[in-house]
């Protein structure tokens, strides 16, 4: 009897020791990530075991997956290029969307247009994809960096900061950006709009996870698929789940969602294709490295796309 308690309990914890962690994923309130939520609550990442871990802020979320304390983070190409640089080996295995007016430039009524940001305190996220943002504003409108005065808040703190009226004007996404500028005396000067195609959210992953657990990995851009899928049959139903999960009203969620392209597998494995038009992700890469080695925001060199583009979990990710 003893024997088969002992053969019980030692069978119960090498079980326990060969069950995987769950794979860990780092989001933020971007619109763009309401997907990925609504996967988790609808059980769309099965069967891995997903952890979502939500951020406030870019440095931070940039930061835990460097750090190796995130498996999987939603970020913007920007984050992704400027990881990689920093030497931490990582794969780009998606390509959730396009940035059309989600990210942006508030100012005050009297702040007519980018130009007039000169010499005024504008708030802003060194080295995040809302430093790329306003760089660009400052570049189409003929201004240098430091002809503004940059003060370095995550966009949260921007957004509240503007509110309260100590910046002049905030660099921020949605829903910051919009809730801002509805405010009195506020507007929109600049927004991703107009810079198409510069604003890409990516699904990374680290390098040596992808490679001990393609499965799950799989599993992550399957459950974003899936939610698109459902999202179209089911509309009332998907967007009350992912307007629920990311603390949203569903016409919240939808304005939101106005500013943004999502992005399912058949549009990635045309962005993915060499032949793309335009050049795809392969020419986004290339435009993001250019710009953010001239604007000095890369401590090295960044690897070669071909090190961080990885198609190969799109075709394992199909919805049967």
């Amino acid at each position: 009897m003893s024997l088969l308690l002992v053969s019980l309990l030692t069978g119960a914890c090498n079980a326990a020791r060969s069950k995987p962690k769950p794979l860990r994923l780092g989001l933020s309130d971007w619109p763009g990530h309401a997907p990925f939520y609504g996967a988790a609550k609808l059980g769309f990442f099965a069967p891995s075991e997903v952890e979502i871990k939500g951020f406030s802020s870019n440095f931070d979320r940039n930061r835990a997956f460097a750090e190796g304390r995130l498996d999987v983070l939603a970020g913007t190409l920007f984050d992704a290029v400027r990881i990689a640089a920093s030497g931490v080996p990582l794969k780009i295995v998606l390509i959730f969307d396009y940035s059309s007016g989600g990210d942006g430039i508030v100012a005050r009524r009297e702040i007519a247009t980018v130009a007039d940001l000169k010499g005024k305190r504008v708030g802003v996220e060194l080295s995040a994809i809302t430093h790329f943002v306003l760089l660009a504003a400052l570049n189409r409108a003929g201004l240098k960096e430091t002809d503004v005065q940059l003060v370095n808040l995550s966009v949260p703190e921007a957004a509240a900061a503007f509110a309260h009226g100590k910046l002049d004007a905030a660099t921020l996404w949605d829903p910051h950006l919009s809730r801002e500028a509805s405010a009195p005396g506020a507007h929109k000067i600049f927004t991703s709009e107009e810079i198409p195609g510069q604003v890409i959210d990516v699904l990374m992953v680290h390098k040596s996870f992808a490679e001990a657990r393609p499965a799950d990995v799989a599993s992550v851009v399957r459950g974003w698929e899936q939610t698109l899928t459902a999202w179209k049959a089911r509309p009332a139903e998907i967007e009350a789940v992912m307007a629920t999960e990311t603390n949203r009203t569903i016409e919240g969620l939808k304005s939101d969602f106005a500013g943004i392209d999502l992005l399912d597998l058949v549009r990635n494995n045309e962005l993915f294709s060499r032949n793309a038009p335009g050049g795809g992700v392969w020419s986004a890469y290339a435009t993001t490295d250019r710009f953010m080695t001239q604007h000095q925001l890369l401590k090295q060199a960044a690897p070669a796309a071909q090190e961080l583009l990885d198609p190969s979990f799109l075709a394992q990710s199909r919805v049967k």
